[in-house]
């Protein structure tokens, strides 16, 4: 690893695609298991529409996006699937029931207007051991008590 990554808030303009395709690199099994997508690059395009960028703590190094913590805050979440893409991506009816079961993970998870979680964690394959996912978790406690 050469310099160490820098911490920012939120995803940077132009590294949305880049911090998609981490998150679908990362999250590979779930993201077939739940999206069941026709292939990556129709999951990335699907992330990167259902995200929200403020909510990221992103890891840059001279490569790009090195890592990736996202809180959910304030009852919002990172990553929500949006009905009007999952329809364009997936068509109606696949739409519905991956909507369907998203609901059922937003109703079985308690969340709070008063409470800051870590929705996800994530670092490129090549740093993973490093300690970047500890030092995100570190950024994103900072973040919620702030």
């Amino acid at each position: 690893m050469g310099a160490a990554p820098v911490i920012v808030r939120g995803i940077p303009d132009g590294l949305l695609q880049e911090a998609a395709e981490l998150l679908r690199e990362a999250f590979a099994a779930k993201v077939a298991h739940e999206l069941r997508p026709r292939d990556d690059a129709q999951a990335v395009r699907v992330i990167a529409a259902c995200i929200e960028p403020s909510h990221a703590l992103v890891a840059l190094d001279d490569r790009g996006v090195a890592g990736l913590a996202a809180i959910e805050y304030r009852g919002a979440s990172f990553l929500l699937l949006r009905f009007d893409v999952l329809v364009r991506e997936l068509g109606y009816p696949g739409a519905l029931w991956r909507k369907a079961y998203s609901l059922i993970d937003l109703i079985a998870t308690p969340r709070s207007k008063h409470t800051a979680r870590v929705e996800v964690l994530a670092v490129r394959s090549d740093l993973r051991g490093c300690g970047l996912g500890g030092v995100l978790i570190a950024a994103a406690i900072e973040r919620a008590a702030s």
